[in-house]
């Protein structure tokens, strides 16, 4: 899970303006060792230039051109999947300058905002849980309702970044109370950053902003999944497993509700959750990302 080697191979100039704004566009090639690697793991190794290393390719060097843009893809996926094109656009356009802030920009003050985001999702199980069910008792799998699940973003400014932390953190819970919701009720999503500058100083600093999201699921409030137990196969007192069929002895094609030990659910007893809940996500503790986990008192 990570490049053996990187070759320097073409640099352009795409443009240069008067006022002396330029941006390049350096290609590399990347050998990974893992076939299973995506564009996200091979455009973060360490490796490959990161968002806070200038241009340095080759004899050419240019102290305020930045990476703003990364794009990889195999070169010839048909013979080999470890070996990359990687493309990083270099500019000096891109970094805003801010001269609004008096004192150091790490030292700023943390924006927290919170919304929704608005999906929609299929659904088998009514307001109460019960399962929703057709006139032979089946149960309708497919019923699509819509639904939000609450975010919450915190930016923060650094003085550098560390993508690979991020992208292990990407998609994991939190193991500690997290602005008053308890363990694995908050997933992180895909940090969001930007490099800037203060006024005429030449040092970047970057502003973060980290996404959470709570669960939607309509029964409880973590992200691990409560399933229904349902199936097409039943187990005996003896533990024998037959597959279920109707009054008239067929096998049924959709699955049907079970009693939550194995055997088919009888008519009117509901839906039965399988327990315990699965956990899907890793956690880790959100303070190490170094923002508050609470609003300020």
């Amino acid at each position: 899970m990570a490049l053996t080697s990187v070759t320097e191979i073409s640099l352009e100039l795409l443009t240069g303006t008067p006022e002396g704004e330029r941006s390049y566009l350096a290609t590399y090639e990347a050998i990974s060792d893992d076939p299973g690697d995506g564009p996200l793991t091979v455009t973060t190794d360490p490796l490959l230039p990161s968002f806070q290393d200038s241009l340095s390719f080759g004899n050419d060097f240019d102290d305020g051109a930045f990476p703003v843009n990364f794009a990889a893809k195999h070169k010839n996926v048909t013979q080999s999947r470890l070996v990359w094109r990687v493309f990083i656009t270099f500019s000096t356009h891109y970094t805003r300058r801010h001269q609004d802030y008096e004192d150091d920009p790490n030292d700023n003050n943390v924006l927290i905002s919170f919304g929704g985001v608005r999906f929609s999702r299929v659904t088998s199980v009514d307001k109460n849980g019960d399962g929703i069910l057709n006139t032979a008792g089946g149960l309708i799998t497919d019923v699509e309702m819509d639904d939000y699940r609450f975010t919450l973003r915190i930016q923060k400014n650094f003085p550098s970044v560390d993508l690979d932390s991020y992208r292990q953190f990407t998609n994991r819970t939190n193991s500690q109370t997290f602005f008053g919701l308890g363990p694995r009720k908050w997933k992180m999503a895909a940090p969001r950053g930007e490099m800037r500058f203060r006024g005429n100083e030449d040092t970047p600093y970057y502003a973060i902003t980290f996404e959470f999201e709570t669960s939607s699921e309509p029964d409880h409030d973590t992200w691990d999944r409560r399933l229904i137990d349902r199936g097409l196969f039943e187990i005996d007192t003896q533990g024998n497993e037959s597959r279920i069929t109707d009054e008239k002895g067929r096998p049924y094609s959709t699955p049907q509700l079970l009693d939550g030990f194995g055997g088919k659910q009888t008519p009117g007893g509901g839906t039965v959750p399988i327990a315990p809940d699965f956990e899907l996500y890793d956690d880790f503790d959100f303070a190490l990302l170094d923002i508050p986990t609470d609003f300020p008192a």
